[in-house]
């Protein structure tokens, strides 16, 4: 059974942690940092440690946050793709129709992008929904070949065990950022930091237990 109330705690339960963490979720590229020390944090948990990691790693954070963004990108490329597709149907037909001002001409191009930009919302929901599945398998080995093993993540993503934890980080990640996101320059840092790490330690938690 998933224990909620420490994943939800856990990020404040050493504020000097947090807010180094915070800090460094600030800034782009230095963020990797923060995100390999939240992979830490899914890999700890999956031995049900709770404890903050240490900021001992920076090395290895750093890396891991690295391919952490790497990963992120690489399954989010079908739906880049569909995407861009449909954005390029609906503006071709846009010019189209200016040039031969015939707005059919332009609403019959919305009609054929329509399907690939609902696909394309599609795949990237589904890749949102696996990326922390393939993050944890890629830092439950320090392999990176190991977070595309689709058989395996398919595997830990279709159960019951995987989705509720998911759904309800999920849901708490859109009220903290709903919270926090008034902050100027920093909300998004917050309230990232603090969701990456409650996320990662709740599905980190149940990712041993689906077989």
């Amino acid at each position: 059974m998933v224990n909620y109330g420490e994943a939800f705690k856990r990020p404040f339960t050493n504020f000097t942690k947090l807010i180094i963490g915070i800090l460094l979720s600030i800034v782009p590229i230095v963020n990797f940092f923060a995100l390999g020390y939240e992979l830490e944090a899914g890999k700890t948990a999956m031995k049900r440690n709770f404890k903050l990691p240490e900021w001992n790693m920076w090395g290895k954070y750093f890396l891991r946050g690295l391919l952490y963004f790497v990963i992120t990108i690489i399954y989010m490329i079908p739906a880049l793709i569909v995407i861009l597709i449909a954005a390029g149907t609906a503006a071709f037909s846009g010019l189209t129709a200016y040039a031969l001002s015939d707005i059919t001409a332009f609403f019959a191009g919305l009609i054929v992008a329509a399907p690939l930009i609902i696909l394309g919302i599609i795949l990237a929901i589904l890749a949102i929904y696996m990326i922390p599945a393939a993050v944890l398998r890629y830092v439950s080995t320090d392999k990176f070949g190991d977070a595309f093993s689709f058989g395996i993540v398919f595997k830990k993503v279709f159960s019951g065990k995987y989705f509720v934890p998911w759904l309800i980080g999920l849901i708490y990640g859109l009220v903290v950022g709903a919270i926090l996101g008034w902050i100027p320059f920093v909300g998004s840092a917050i309230s990232g930091f603090i969701t990456g790490v409650t996320m990662l330690t709740l599905l980190g938690e149940v990712y041993p237990t689906i077989k």
